[in-house]
């Protein structure tokens, strides 16, 4: 057995610059002073005095081969971007104790922790160092013992993953407290498999021989290095690399065929094309204290009172809460704790409904892990209707009931991540909200996070909750979101960004005064939609004046108190500098009509295809838009551009009372216009056959169904017909009137083309939108004669 003895005396010095001179003092080493026994905290302290092993080296050596093996453990975690060999300028100028890190072993890893960490974490770190010694020198081949060992390494080399290559004065509170709460963790786990004798001396023996004592200690080391790493992953102090094969808890991916029955939304994905064209990661370096606290929230318990299995992150227009979301969601996914999520959008008609919301967590969730995907397909099997059950029994018959055995055994929580609840219509919103609560905490080792505005409906029900914990983002520190901005800002304007920004266009020997950037930085509030947004015009590819696009935003002046009421004057700026001097009224009409269609698109389109849509040439339609680019951000793809809003606030301002009245669209007028043009590329292009397809002419659809499993074309079917055949009855359902024009076309469709139009749904597989089309015209029609006969 391997012993520690502490002698009882002994004054504290502090700690000293090299952490290695820390070696506790081995058995039977001679000790100056006899004494009494101390009590627990002036044992730490008196540990921490001058009475040290005078036989350091000899400790040390023994030591080199665990060393070793931690050093290759960080060389595989070293954080991205590090380079092999590479001396940072921190580490240059750095302490030696931030040099000492670097060769990484746990005691030189709590040494320093000692000296960052505050009450009541510094005695348990002090205390740690002479248990770990105790366990590192037993000299033992039993199983458990060896994986205490293995533990402790690990323990090291995720401390060090996050101090090396740092000056500790400049560590984080909440990085700082989570390494204490770690080592406080293992002090109160490792002193339960070391035994406390004698009398004089404060002495620590391992408990090699209590199996139970040992497998329990391990079991409990594993939970608390998940917690530390799900944590500091989320809060982006710590990379995991090879490290994460401790973590992993997904068993490989399903591919049961009756997973395909389930309806899904696949551009609700945070990894979609979709939602990756509009929404960001948080930029690095930023919202770390609000990373650091969803960490805690994730990798606690929920028994504890503290980390309710509800996170929900409320906040104004345009300060960033999709972008915490969809960070939140790349994180947890880096560690394999992703199971599911569901990004809304009130631009996309499948992601601002609930109708396919629990079939697509129920299919991401059998796609995360093979015994998951098992278990939903026989619950499908089992009961086909619960497919098309409510929203409530659908979550419990295919996530809740065949998942609640499977989370019970999860190491570490599952995370749902799910943005923008408040783009969903009512009152499928609330429903969801409800769904939600409700179901959340029923779901062992879960947790839920959820970004929304705080509308009223919604706040009402989340606030109310006591299964939440609810953090409002505008109400976070102005400096914290200052210098997070500032650090986005300096980044966006520094030489080499503008260089790469203009190209040829760049002047070197123009750089933007920091007093200008200081003064766009506080214009910018805490709302990073607007520091975003003017960077891109600032930026701007079509203009290449940089100065000059910066010198617009400086003069702008807030016109209100409201804290939107800066980005409102943004897009005001941006539309006047986008209007043309000549020609200006011709402008006008074309983006009243171009931006209002995209604003009340139900789906995204090509610029060629909205173009054929809207009959304008493609070259108008990007003429048109050309200095638009900061708000309607240009997605290319091959040979296609396809225009999308870049954030929610500027539909929100150019439909709003704020908005100049020269540049205010009336979506209702967009859907009308939007109906009529649907219905004129239906009048021109439908057709008997579209498809052309062979059949007898006295047997013209027996075969159809055979067809279209046989994979046939529908090249005949253009994409705006497509859009159009789809869609047409979406926009008249937005309508509170309709005109002349609008009620010739539907007495045309209807007489010559009806069953032209559902040829043509069937051939795309959209044949069950044609209930809800007519009977939602059918209502709007009634409604108009009714008027009209009252009248």
């Amino acid at each position: 057995m391997a012993e520690f003895i502490q002698s009882g005396g002994g004054d504290n010095h502090g700690f000293p610059d090299n952490p290695e001179s820390n070696t506790p003092i081995p058995a039977h080493a001679a000790t100056p002073g006899g004494g009494q026994a101390p009590n627990r905290a002036g044992g730490f302290k008196a540990w921490m005095g001058k009475k040290y092993d005078k036989g350091k080296a000899k400790v040390e050596r023994g030591m080199h081969k665990a060393d070793k093996r931690v050093q290759s453990l960080l060389d595989r975690g070293k954080p991205k971007n590090e380079g092999e060999g590479e001396t940072r300028p921190q580490d240059a100028g750095g302490s030696s104790k931030v040099r000492a890190v670097a060769t990484g072993t746990f005691k030189t890893a709590l040494g320093i922790v000692a000296t960052l960490v505050p009450e009541p974490f510094k005695g348990p770190a002090e205390a740690l160092l002479k248990v770990v010694d105790v366990i590192e020198k037993v000299d033992s081949n039993k199983e458990e013992v060896e994986i205490l060992k293995q533990r402790c390494n690990l323990l090291g080399s995720s401390v060090v993953n996050v101090i090396k290559g740092k000056d500790t004065t400049s560590l984080s509170k909440d990085l700082i407290d989570s390494i204490g709460r770690l080592v406080a963790g293992i002090w109160a786990i490792l002193e339960t498999v070391n035994k406390k004798k004698s009398t004089g001396f404060t002495a620590y023996v391992l408990a090699e021989d209590d199996v139970e004592v040992l497998k329990k200690a391990n079991k409990s080391l594993d939970e608390l290095l998940h917690c530390f790493w799900i944590e500091n992953h989320i809060a982006g102090t710590i990379v995991l690399a090879d490290i994460l094969t401790a973590v992993q808890d997904q068993a490989g991916h399903s591919e049961n065929s009756t997973l395909d029955r389930l309806k899904r939304v696949p551009g609700a994905a945070y990894d979609s094309q979709a939602v990756a064209a509009k929404i960001m990661s948080c930029f690095e370096g930023t919202r770390s204290t609000l990373l650091a606290n969803v960490g805690r929230w994730m990798s606690g318990s929920v028994s504890d009172g503290h980390n309710p299995p509800l996170y929900v992150l409320d906040g104004i227009a345009g300060i960033g809460k999709s972008t915490v979301a969809i960070t939140v969601a790349q994180r947890a996914a880096g560690i394999n704790s992703l199971g599911a999520t569901f990004f809304f959008s009130r631009d996309q008609d499948d992601r601002k409904k609930s109708l396919g919301f629990v079939h697509t967590i129920a299919y991401q969730l059998a796609r995360y892990d093979a015994s998951y995907g098992q278990a939903i397909a026989a619950a499908i099997n089992d009961q086909p209707d619960a497919l098309d059950k409510v929203l409530a029994q659908q979550f419990s018959l295919l996530v809740t009931e065949p998942l609640c055995p499977l989370l019970e055994k999860r190491a570490t929580p599952l995370v749902l991540v799910f943005d923008a609840l408040d783009e969903c219509v009512e009152p499928d919103a609330s429903a969801l909200l409800e769904l939600i609560i409700s179901s959340v905490p029923q779901l062992p080792n879960t947790k839920v996070f959820l970004t929304t505005r705080p509308e009223l409906g919604l706040r009402r029900n989340y606030m109310g909750t006591k299964h939440a914990h609810i953090f409002h983002l505008q109400e976070i520190e102005d400096l914290i979101v200052e210098k997070d901005i500032s650090l986005y800002v300096e980044y966006c304007l520094s030489p080499l960004q503008l260089q790469k920004a203009l190209g040829d266009s760049y002047d070197p020997e123009w750089e933007p005064a920091q007093e200008a950037k200081d003064k766009l930085i506080q214009m910018s509030g805490k709302l990073f939609i607007f520091a975003s947004t003017a960077i891109k015009f600032i930026l701007d590819t079509c203009q290449l004046d940089p100065e000059l696009q910066l010198n617009h935003l400086l003069t702008l002046q807030p016109s209100s108190n409201n804290p939107l009421s800066e980005l409102d004057d943004l897009y005001s700026c941006i539309l006047q500098s986008a209007k043309p001097s000549k020609n200006a009224e011709t402008w006008l009409g074309r983006y009243n009509k171009i931006v209002g269609a995209i604003l009340v698109l139900q789906t995204p389109l090509s610029a060629s295809i909205l173009g054929k849509l809207l009959n304008e040439r493609e070259s108008t339609l990007k003429a048109t838009l050309g200095n638009l680019h900061s708000v309607l951000a240009p997605l290319s793809k091959e040979s296609t551009v396809t225009y999308k809003v870049h954030h929610k606030s500027f539909p929100d301002y150019i439909t709003g009372p704020s908005c100049l009245p020269e540049f205010q669209i009336v979506e209702k007028e967009q859907h009308l216009e939007l109906a009529k043009y649907c219905l004129e590329v239906m009048k021109k292009q439908l057709r008997f056959n579209i498809c052309q397809v062979s059949v007898p002419l006295e047997d013209q659809y027996k075969d159809l169904d055979d067809l279209l499993k046989e994979g046939m074309s529908v090249d005949h079917i253009s994409k705006e017909l497509q859009y159009s055949i789809v869609y047409w009855a979406n926009h008249l359902s937005k309508l509170e009137g309709i005109d002349s024009k609008l009620v010739a076309l539907l007495d045309e469709f209807s007489k010559e083309h009806l069953v032209h139009w559902l040829e043509a749904l069937a051939c795309i597989k959209q044949l069950d939108v044609a209930h809800t089309a007519l009977r939602d015209t059918l209502a709007m029609l009634v409604c108009h004669i009714s008027i009209t006969l009252i009248a």
